[in-house]
């Protein structure tokens, strides 16, 4: 039986990624200027294709745990990027875009755009598409353990 290799594993190879990924972005955006994090660009990007969710919508959008979301939202609401409303139940408060918000995610858009084409640059458009479509693959077929 051969031994596990956990630093040659795909799960360890996605998460290491995923947060170097992560990591360089926040920092790009930085050097440009923006304290903003990934997270808040997720967040921004969830809410400029679908404003005035709840929160429990926008937690599913924007693959944030609830209570992540929680804490993100709240720093980027104390910075002017967002405002929640209370719906007709105090309980599904509504999220929204301010005009700040919107403006600081068409600002960080292109440096995002720019980054991940840099990322794929010597990977092939199909290469690309075949890992899109196995990371959705994963993804559709995660469920928490019980």
């Amino acid at each position: 039986m051969s031994q596990f290799n956990l630093y040659e594993s795909a799960g360890f190879t996605l998460v290491n990624t995923a947060f170097q990924v992560k990591q360089n972005l926040t920092a790009l955006f930085l050097k440009h200027g923006f304290d903003a994090t990934v997270d808040q660009f997720s967040v921004l990007a969830a809410l400029s294709r679908e404003d005035g969710v709840t929160q429990k919508r926008l937690s599913e959008i924007s693959g944030k745990t609830d209570s992540n979301l929680t804490r993100i939202l709240k720093g980027m609401e104390h910075k002017g990027l967002l405002y929640r409303r209370i719906g007709s139940d105090a309980r599904n408060r509504t999220v929204h875009l301010s005009k700040t918000g919107t403006e600081l995610y068409g600002a960080l858009l292109p440096i995002a755009r720019e980054y991940n084409a840099r990322i794929f640059r010597g990977i092939s458009k199909e290469e690309t598409e075949t890992l899109s479509r196995i990371l959705r693959q994963l993804r559709a077929g995660l469920s928490p353990e019980r």
